[in-house]
């Protein structure tokens, strides 16, 4: 089997600031009664943000797109110093190994016997130390917490933040040397199992991962290290989505990325993410990979579930479904999970179309109990 590189990533969000406090913090002589307004209905719905970061045009994946804090794993991720850095603080393995909650996540990625570290601890610490490099954010403790219910993440501010960023993306094993220095350790409890993604075939270079979700109780300024990441921001949900589908915007989502913010974006409160992020973490997982059909007035990319989707799926060969003499319309089936795409003028320059809707008919995974996409104008449910 074609072998792809295995990466972690961290869907970051945090609370909005309270009205309160965004207008205390406005200069000038004060604002109108036109922006109280839109704060008002902002902060009645969505109540929380996620740190979105933008790939540079000359990152060697997905340039130019949006994505969440994250990166292949490293050597150093499972090296076993940092089980000596964990017991420094009254934790073996096993007891980390418990504290995640999901042992058995039915995913390959978690089942490699041949490291130091299992990959539940592993695969954080890699989400963390790639945070860490792309925005600056260090989900990292000095001191152990109550492990009994979810509870948020916190981001430890250290002196010459940047000096250390460009020092572990040079050498990830400084991240080691980082914790010893200030005498702490990543957060690893904080990120909790949301999903696990797989580049399709007909792309140069395959990434196998694994997405955690981590909350924080307030926003946390975030810094872009202008290497591979041109911009980092915390923004909420659906101004990213409908960043992506503006034709005008030089940014786009990747298909996981796409998925994922659509599921977020179903969701009103940060309290309601934190109990559905501890639900899903402690369930068992599918690992999903879209499979491109080409009809005759676009592209659908199916996924597991969908009626079209095949019952073992090539995963080292290129995948393509050839419907031409259909139109999308004329696909549609009783049972479907998939992204639709009319418009192929809009592809991005690495052949990722920007996707118009995510379509869901009769569709649910009784194994991993996971929030759907939101309906709205570019998600349909049929």
């Amino acid at each position: 089997m074609l072998k792809w590189k295995e990466a972690a990533s961290v869907i970051l969000s945090a609370a909005s600031p309270s009205i309160s406090s965004r207008l205390s913090a406005t200069p000038g002589p004060g604002i109108n009664s036109k922006q109280i307004e839109e704060m008002r209905k902002e902060n009645e719905n969505q109540d929380f943000q996620i740190l979105a970061l933008k790939k540079s045009r000359e990152s060697p994946f997905t340039p130019g797109a949006y994505v969440f804090p994250g990166g292949k794993m490293n050597r150093s991720d499972s090296s076993i110093e940092w089980s000596n850095i964990f017991s420094e603080f009254g934790f073996s393995v096993n007891k980390l190994c418990s504290l995640m909650k999901n042992e058995s996540t039915g995913l390959p990625i978690f089942e490699s016997t041949s490291e130091s570290l299992p990959r539940c601890i592993s695969l954080r610490i890699t989400a963390i130390r790639e945070a860490f490099e792309e925005s600056g954010i260090l989900l990292c403790r000095k001191s152990w917490h109550n492990f009994d219910n979810f509870y948020k993440a916190t981001h430890l501010d250290i002196k010459e933040s940047m000096t250390w960023r460009r020092k572990i993306m040079k050498n990830a094993n400084e991240f080691l040397n980082l914790c010893r220095e200030y005498k702490c350790f990543p957060d690893i409890s904080s990120l909790y199992l949301w999903s696990d993604w797989l580049t399709p075939p007909n792309l140069p270079i395959r990434f196998d991962s694994v997405f955690f979700v981590a909350i924080m109780e307030k926003l946390v300024p975030a810094q872009s290290e202008d290497y591979e990441i041109e911009l980092a921001k915390w923004s909420h949900v659906q101004d990213i989505l409908d960043e992506s589908h503006d034709k005008t915007v030089d940014a786009y989502l990747p298909p996981p990325q796409f998925y994922e913010l659509s599921r977020f974006a179903s969701i009103d409160r940060m309290s309601t993410l934190m109990d559905i992020a501890d639900n899903v973490n402690k369930s068992t997982h599918d690992r999903w990979m879209p499979i491109r059909v080409y009809a005759s007035n676009g592209e659908i990319s199916i996924l597991p579930g969908d009626e079209m989707y095949p019952e073992h799926p090539d995963y080292e060969h290129h995948n393509v479904i050839l419907k031409e003499e259909y139109t999308i319309e004329q696909l549609r089936s009783s049972r479907m999970h998939r992204f639709e795409h009319e418009d192929v003028s809009t592809k991005t320059t690495n052949g990722i179309p920007r996707f118009n809707r995510i379509v869901i008919s009769n569709f649910g995974d009784d194994k991993m109990k996971h929030v759907q996409p939101r309906t709205s104008p570019i998600i349909a449910k049929l």
